[in-house]
């Protein structure tokens, strides 16, 4: 099959991921865009290489994204 491969539902959901990363990117140049998930923590190279990513989150997202107090840090309740 060489460089060209059977896409499967996975890979079907990071393409549009990417797409969505760059049409943020181009409507809101300055955004941090971070990618996370499976894709992410297993090829972050690739995130970097292919889409417009500012970070990458590796494993678990909830620390870094909110640190580590939890995403109720501050935030407020419902």
């Amino acid at each position: 099959m060489g460089r060209h491969r059977r896409f499967n539902h996975r890979d079907d959901a990071a393409l549009q991921i990417l797409e969505l990363a760059h049409i943020v990117r181009r409507v809101m140049p300055k955004a941090l865009i971070v990618a996370g998930g499976m894709e992410a923590t297993f090829r972050p190279e690739l995130m970097f290489e292919l889409g417009p990513f500012d970070l990458v989150v590796l494993g678990e997202g909830e620390r870094p994204l909110f640190g580590s107090r939890g995403p109720s840090a501050g935030a407020p309740t419902a």
